[in-house]
């Protein structure tokens, strides 16, 4: 029997982990810990367990309603700082 090939028993690494840890944070956690260092790993869809975690916070139309009011708020605060320079 080759070594290494079929038959062989090994002991799982974290790395061995499914890529899909959705539903649990503790293998959520250690997939970032393992891949923080790693350039390009979050590049291309795949986000870190904290930031995925605000994305579940708000559905895509609060999402809509919180930029407008802060887009509205920025125009209100340049506006304020314009106006006293025009009079």
């Amino acid at each position: 029997m080759a070594s290494g090939k079929h038959g062989e028993h090994r002991k799982p690494s974290r790395g061995d982990a499914p890529r899909e840890t959705e539903g649990d944070p503790i293998a959520d956690y250690r997939e970032w810990a393992d891949h923080r260092y790693d350039p390009g790993y979050y590049t291309g869809g795949r986000l870190p367990p904290t930031i995925r975690a605000y994305q579940k916070i708000f559905k895509p139309r609060d999402k809509k309603i919180i930029l407008a009011l802060l887009i509205l708020a920025g125009i209100v605060v340049v506006l304020g700082t314009i106006w006293p320079l025009i009079r």
